[in-house]
């Protein structure tokens, strides 16, 4: 079992917390894999919000290269009047069951993006069509960032960042309008049905007491301890109390490319090592470990 100061490495390691432009990061999938070996990392786990559509390609990209390719995702979820944010790791993508609940919400996400439009007319005057947002997507998740180039692509702000900081940013005049969750024991349950591992994203984010007796009891596997939001103090925190919990330590940087520009790739890299625990949980749910290279 790794101690704390062994589980953070400076070079090799994984970053298990990416997203590619299947969801809301600017880069391909492929191309992440490329970035990750000029970085130097030695495995990465693609973890789009609310979608698998990356993962056919990050898997292939991955038989391609020597890194370590971790198939994942990351559901946002609602449970215990605090929202999660669920990451699975070493999931099935191919199970019928993931693919047809994600993209529910999916379309959820969609009637979000146009609620916003209606607030923003009514903030602002300004009239923006659907469809011009869409557009920014492509056949990918649409979300935020697509809004934020459509406003900056109307002058409404100068940058990308502003876009965040005035109207799209956590509780934002536009942030607000509601968006559509799973419930957390649906997303636990559809993370196990999918033969994957259940981990807690960055659990500073939890508004509520962080009650991991409780979650683990749910189906919680693991906890994001190592998290490019985390102080020192609270990785080390996070650290402890996954010990003492019984649960997996993982760590990532959140990666996005554009969308968050302090954020370079491995910014969070966690020792290789700590991929047993997952490996092993996965394997007890039958998880499908002749699709990737480990």
């Amino acid at each position: 079992m790794l101690s704390f100061n062994h589980s953070q490495v400076t070079t090799g390691g994984l970053d298990m917390h990416i997203h590619s432009f299947a969801s809301d990061g600017q880069y391909t999938p492929e191309e992440i894999v490329n970035l990750a070996e000029q970085v130097g990392l030695d495995g990465i786990a693609l973890t789009d919000h609310d979608t698998i559509d990356g993962l056919d390609s990050f898997m292939e990209a991955g038989r391609k290269s020597p890194i370590i390719t971790i198939p994942g995702v990351e559901i946002s979820c609602q449970g215990h009047q605090d929202r999660y944010h669920l990451l699975g790791y070493f999931i099935d993508w191919k199970r019928p069951i993931l693919r047809q609940r994600l993209k529910y919400y999916e379309r959820a996400r969609a009637e979000r993006i146009k609620g916003m439009l209606k607030k923003l007319k009514q903030l602002t005057g300004i009239s923006i069509e659907f469809s011009e947002v869409a557009e920014k997507a492509g056949k990918k998740l649409i979300g935020k960032p697509h809004l934020a180039r459509t406003l900056v692509e109307k002058k409404i702000v100068p940058t990308i960042n502003q876009a965040f900081t005035r109207y799209l940013g956590h509780n934002c005049p536009l942030d607000r309008i509601p968006k559509e969750r799973m419930s957390l024991n649906e997303a636990i349950k559809l993370v196990h049905e999918s033969g994957g591992v259940a981990v807690l994203a960055h659990p500073v984010y939890c508004k509520k007491n962080l009650n991991l007796k409780r979650l683990a009891n749910l189906g919680i596997e693991g906890l994001e301890a190592f998290y490019t939001d985390h102080s020192p103090e609270q990785n080390k925190k996070y650290f402890t109390l996954a010990r003492q919990h019984g649960l997996a330590i993982t760590g990532g940087s959140d990666f996005h490319g554009s969308v968050k520009p302090d954020v370079p790739l491995g910014k969070i890299r966690i020792a290789t090592e700590l991929l047993k625990p997952l490996q092993e949980i996965s394997r007890k749910k039958g998880g499908r470990f002749d699709l990737y290279q480990i």
